[in-house]
């Protein structure tokens, strides 16, 4: 059974500046850091791992 859509008409408002501008970088700056954070802890995970093998003597 064919469906046919007729004309479709739609607004989009969008605020380039003032508080929703300010907030997306707020929001930006907050991923960032825990983007940071989180690559930081992976990081340290490694290391422990590392560490782990040499000490076991393991060679992959």
């Amino acid at each position: 059974m064919p469906i046919e859509i007729g004309e479709v008409n739609a607004e989009i408002e969008v605020d380039a500046g003032g508080a929703g501008a300010a907030g997306g970088e707020h929001a930006r700056d907050e991923a960032s850091a825990e983007a940071l954070q989180r690559w930081q802890e992976l990081a340290r995970r490694d290391a422990q791992l590392a560490a782990r093998v040499e000490a076991w003597g393991f060679d992959d």
